[in-house]
């Protein structure tokens, strides 16, 4: 009985802690694809403080699996494998990593119903438009995850996955069904020619 009253304190310490709304930024101007025929996905990149304590098997196996998830936001109809007039590409630069503990969360969603251990990314995106070489647009982008996103608590980067599919879905509905819980940061650079 003890025992149970001890777990049920440092659940709800911990729950106290991890519950909290996701860290946002105020909304600006929203980013609208929707003027371009398609979308081209750029390889991922990470920044070197991001990648310094990943070998680089798996930050290669990483960059791929968050490419596939971003591509995986999209519509399949939007995307195109080959930047051109018309098309908007997409550079996403990872900033940050945070992975999880499938093993914790596992055993607190075993003992407590909810997995504790939170993970996450940011990023910093830019569009393209075409070839261009400068980008129109740049964003940044943070996501921690809570207690009730049950997606992605059980792989180490499964969050960050998460997060990064997502984040391409709001892009790809256009800025109307943008949440003013989503953190971006836009600023614009000269003007944006849709094609």
């Amino acid at each position: 009985m003890k025992f149970n009253y001890l777990v049920s304190i440092a659940a709800y310490a911990l729950l106290t802690g991890c519950a909290t709304a996701p860290v946002t930024a105020p909304v600006g101007d929203k980013i609208d694809i929707r003027p371009y025929r398609a979308v081209n996905i750029a390889p991922v990149q990470f920044a070197p403080a991001a990648s310094s304590a990943l070998p680089a098997e798996e930050r290669a196996s990483l960059e791929s699996d968050f490419r596939l998830a971003l591509k995986e936001g999209m519509p399949l109809s939007l995307l195109t494998d080959a930047p051109s007039a018309g098309v908007v590409r997409i550079e996403v630069t990872v900033t940050e990593l945070n992975a999880s503990s499938p093993s914790v969360n596992l055993l607190t969603a075993a003992l407590l119903f909810v997995p504790l251990d939170a993970g996450g990314v940011a990023f910093e995106a830019r569009f393209y438009d075409g070839e261009n070489r400068e980008p129109f647009a740049r964003t940044t982008y943070r996501h921690v995850s809570t207690p009730l996103e049950l997606k992605g608590s059980f792989r180490r980067y499964g969050h960050a996955t998460q997060a990064l599919r997502n984040w391409a879905e709001e892009i790809a509905n256009g800025p109307d069904d943008m949440s003013d819980s989503t953190t971006f940061r836009v600023s614009a650079r000269g003007g944006k020619s849709g094609g």
